[in-house]
C-alpha cells in the first residue's frame, strides 16, 4: 500500500487542492483518501478548525472538478 503523508495544518483550501492535485500524478483518484493528521491532538480548537475546514473544502471541490 502507498501512504504519502501531506502537511495541511497551515495552507488554505487552494493550497492543499494544489498538494492534492500532485499526489494524483503518483496515486489514483478512487485510492486517494485526504485524513487529518495525528498532529490533532497537539493543536488548538482554532487551528484544529482551521485546518479541517480547509481540508473539506479541497476534498468537495476535488470530488466535483474530479466528476
Amino acid at each position: 500500500m502507498l501512504s504519502r503523508a501531506i502537511e495541511v495544518g497551515k495552507r488554505n483550501p487552494e493550497g492543499v487542492e494544489k498538494l492534492l492535485r500532485a499526489t494524483l500524478e503518483s496515486v489514483p483518484a478512487e485510492r486517494l483518501w485526504g485524513n487529518p493528521d495525528c498532529g490533532l491532538k497537539t493543536r488548538d480548537h482554532a487551528e484544529i478548525d482551521f485546518a479541517l475546514r480547509n481540508m473539506v473544502t479541497s476534498a468537495i471541490r476535488m470530488r466535483n472538478s474530479l466528476q
